[in-house]
């Protein structure tokens, strides 16, 4: 943003506009050039809500927030709480801190409502003493302004009585919001429901709102489906065209420089470009999302199973059936006069053994098994015997090859990896209809590795319990959660 970005931003000149006598001559010109500071932000007010209802009527224009000049915040003694105890927040819980506990150090008041940022908070208007940053005095977490130290205990902050029937009842103290960021959900109620992904306002929910409305309007693609995986994670794709400059870090990020961009990564994420890499637009500068494609029979190392339910299995089965990466021993039988083969397979008994048997009948009715398939003998037209076959099968291999080799996609994407700006994957359910024809998408979501210890000491130590399924609730799911199933492929257990 360039500033000043009008006159209005130029208090001096709109006071030199009203003549030499109001800019040179009266004694007050100080008085007079803040009351036109004043009217200039009410006018600059005025300006940016036209300019905000002009914007929306185009997806890449739309605003994200409202942003205000000012907003005066009065921050009632009654409303204070205590910030309480968390885990990440410097504390020992070990030494007398309990997790959720009232922590004394830090304070909050209520925030108006749909205040979506801020990155200033001053004690007046015109030439503050006291100026709090975010992210060093205060930040904004749960619809409350948390304090590091209590506005209260710091006298340069105007405070005042607050009385009913001549009795004081409570304390008042003055907070100003410098250019407070509001969410009127424009994005939302303009563009998002259109495509069927609403939700709060972001950044990266415009960008995933853009991509899904290019992918109707330009036409899908599994790259496309890839972009908008991350920009769900918040995982920063190349803006334009560029050249990295610098990868550094700032302690809390990873920090990608181009000399057009900044770009901010989680601290964990691997970066995939090095200094002096040429980007084009929509560039991954990560592995946090990756595209497994099936066209050329190649499998990676680190893809260790698939599973497959309802959507790619025809018959009635109990649940979903895996498909290993690893080499297994074949098991060869004869059913009704025929060669049968299979191998160990992961899901419900009942669906393993319903698999191969509909393999097995399929192969029968079409005239070639998959014993036929994978007869070792050329040109041979009869049954296969074991020592006809090989010892071992892939399975997830055999269906790449088979059945998923055109028709189908995996999308990768390290969970680990997003950032504070991810509009959320639960949004990609939008986009299940956006697929390319004839093609499925795989999402494969790599979790986090979380470690922890417990040491119990005796017999009665008490263990408390809690319930995981609070941790999957989610505010915007007034009926119930979208239809998204979430499967272990792989694990570690100690």
């Amino acid at each position: 943003m360039n500033y000043p970005a009008s006159q209005l931003d130029e208090p001096a000149r709109i006071l030199a506009l009203l003549g030499s006598l109001w800019a040179e001559t009266y004694d007050g010109q100080d008085v007079v050039e803040r009351l036109v500071a004043g009217r200039a932000d009410l006018a600059r007010n005025t300006f940016r809500r036209l300019a905000d209802a002009i914007n929306t009527r185009s997806r890449l224009d739309c605003p994200v927030f409202r942003v205000e000049g000012h907003r005066h915040l009065p921050a009632l003694l009654s409303a204070r709480r205590t910030a309480a105890a968390r885990f990440g927040a410097g504390l020992e819980f070990d030494g007398g801190y309990r997790f959720g506990d009232p922590f004394e150090a830090r304070v909050s008041y209520p925030a108006p409502p749909d205040l979506a940022r801020v990155n200033v908070i001053t004690n007046r208007l015109g030439a503050p003493s006291a100026v709090l940053f975010v992210g060093v005095d205060f930040w904004l977490e749960g619809g409350r302004l948390v304090f590091r130290v209590d506005p209260y205990a710091d006298e340069r902050f105007a405070r005042k009585a607050v009385t009913e029937a001549g009795e004081e009842v409570d304390q008042e103290l003055d907070l100003w919001l410098d250019r407070p960021e509001f969410d009127r959900r424009y994005v939302g109620d303009h563009w998002g429901h259109v495509v069927g992904a609403e939700a709060r306002s972001s950044e990266g929910y415009k960008a995933l709102v853009n991509e899904l409305f290019d992918m109707l309007v330009l036409g899908t693609s599994a790259g496309r489906c890839v972009d908008a995986v991350a920009l769900a994670l918040g995982v920063p794709l190349a803006r334009t065209a560029e050249t990295v400059a610098e990868v550094a870090s700032d302690g809390l990020h990873t920090l990608v420089l181009t000399d057009k961009s900044a770009y901010r990564l989680a601290p964990e994420s691997t970066v995939t470009v090095a200094v002096g890499a040429a980007l084009e637009p929509g560039d991954p500068l990560s592995d946090a999302v990756r595209l497994i494609e099936f066209n050329r029979s190649q499998l990676p190392a680190d893809l260790l199973a698939l599973s497959l339910g309802s959507g790619f299995l025809q018959g009635r089965y109990l649940g979903e059936v895996g498909f290993p990466n690893r080499d297994l021993p074949l098991a060869v039988e004869t059913v009704g006069g025929r060669t049968k083969v299979s191998c160990e397979l992961g899901g419900h008994p009942a669906d393993v053994a319903q698999f191969w048997a509909d393999v097995h009948a399929r192969g029968v009715a079409r005239g070639r098994t998959l014993a036929q398939a994978l007869d070792r003998r050329e040109g041979a037209e009869d049954d296969p015997q074991p020592e006809s076959l090989p010892a071992t099968l892939n399975p997830l291999d055999l269906i790449a090859d088979s059945a998923l080799r055109y028709n189908a996609f995996v999308v990768r994407a390290k969970v680990g990896d997003a950032t504070e700006d991810a509009a959320g994957l639960w949004l990609l359910g939008a986009a299940q209809r956006l697929v390319p024809p004839h093609t499925a998408m795989i999402l494969m979501l790599d979790a986090p590795t979380v470690t922890d210890a417990l040491v119990i000491g005796g017999a009665d130590d008490e263990i408390d319990t809690f319930d995981a399924a609070e941790g999957l609730e989610h505010s915007d799911w007034d009926a119930e959660p979208p239809a998204i199933t979430a499967r272990v492929v792989s694990g570690q257990c100690q």
